[in-house]
């Protein structure tokens, strides 16, 4: 469902998208499109306060996009969401943190901080659950039946008894191997930069 389709569904959606500084801007179950057509409004209206990157690519080749805000020789504040893309409003609180951080009041904490932001860290997941079915919603894009990706980090993969599965079928598969997947590489070289 992308910004032309989302916009079919709710008429405020092109509003919205045209005023960055209101609150409505933000609004609304988000996906993957509408997520990285808000981010790259975003970067593109304020440059000067909103830095937008890609820091990783799925096996579908969507890009995982972080957006910083805030002065960047201040200590990092790193935020991501959406690991499981059918935990739909963990988008959202990234969303309602980032447009707090744009507010007047923001400006508080953006002074003393740099925060990164991953709105949406399975963008492969969202385009599942948003048009296949919310039941593929909670792994990632690898074939044929995708990766948990909280199961994927390094830390104690696969030694938690019952924490995840080496069964592909199963819904808390761990994938082949520690940070095997684009996604979780994606967030590891991120928080080891900041």
């Amino acid at each position: 469902l992308g910004p032309e389709g989302y916009a079919q569904l709710d008429p405020t959606y092109a509003t919205r998208c045209a005023d960055t500084e209101s609150r409505e801007f933000f609004t609304g179950y988000k996906s993957h499109a509408i997520v990285r057509h808000l981010l790259e409004t975003l970067a593109r209206q304020e440059p000067a306060r909103v830095r937008l990157e890609t820091i990783a690519r799925t096996h579908r080749d969507a890009p995982v996009l972080a957006v910083q805000v805030g002065t960047p020789s201040a200590p990092p504040v790193f935020v991501n969401c959406a690991h499981h893309a059918v935990e739909i409003l963990s988008t959202e609180y990234c969303f309602e943190i980032l447009s707090y951080l744009l507010s007047p009041k923001g400006k508080y904490y953006t002074d003393k901080f740099n925060f990164t932001i991953v709105p949406l860290v399975n963008p492969d997941g969202a385009e599942n659950f948003w048009n296949l079915t919310f039941k593929r919603g909670r792994k990632n894009g690898r074939e044929p039946n995708g990766v948990d990706l909280n199961r994927n980090y390094p830390f104690f993969w696969g030694m938690v008894p019952g924490g995840s599965s080496d069964d592909p079928l199963n819904s808390y598969y761990r994938g082949p191997a520690p940070a095997s997947e684009p996604e979780v590489q994606g967030i590891l070289k991120l928080a080891e930069r900041e």
